[in-house]
């Protein structure tokens, strides 16, 4: 432990939007993969910015357009065909970024959509995502490229 006391981490769940944090209280703000899902994305950046210390560091990873996300663009367009359009836009969305759809069903707003299927439409979503994936699939399970855009800034 290099005879540094041990760092005291302490967990705090709050809306991005509107943190109960004091002004200036972090040297670090991180967001990994979450301002794209955000309802108001210009008001989270300035509670990040609110709450980070002159001269802090703030560092962003969000998903590069789906484009460039060749699998979620594959997952997008077997949605379409097995729960229509308005779910789709739901994978698409935070690209403004068989396992792979547990994933994202217990993880992302595609959970209710996906849960109101019929079970044989499920099914069938299941089947044509494994064959449109298969070739990222691997001994390892589905492997594929994911382009992020990294950004920080200091304060």
């Amino acid at each position: 432990m290099c005879g540094r006391p041990p760092v005291r981490v302490e967990w705090r769940r709050a809306e991005a939007a509107s943190l109960p944090l004091p002004d200036g209280a972090f040297d670090v703000v991180c967001c990994q993969q979450g301002l794209q899902f955000f309802a108001d994305r210009l008001l989270a950046l300035r509670e990040a910015r609110r709450v980070l210390a002159p001269g802090g560091r703030v560092a962003l990873a969000v998903w590069r357009a789906i484009h460039h996300n060749p699998v979620y663009a594959a997952f997008a367009q077997v949605l379409q065909r097995h729960a229509g359009a308005e779910t789709a836009a739901l994978m698409e969305a935070p690209f403004a970024g068989g396992e792979l759809l547990s994933a994202q069903a217990a993880s992302s707003p595609l959970g209710a959509p996906l849960a109101a299927l019929d079970g044989e439409v499920r099914d069938a979503l299941a089947r044509d995502l494994d064959q449109t994936l298969e070739e990222w699939a691997d001994d390892d399970g589905v492997v594929f490229p994911l382009q992020t855009w990294l950004a920080s800034a200091r304060r």
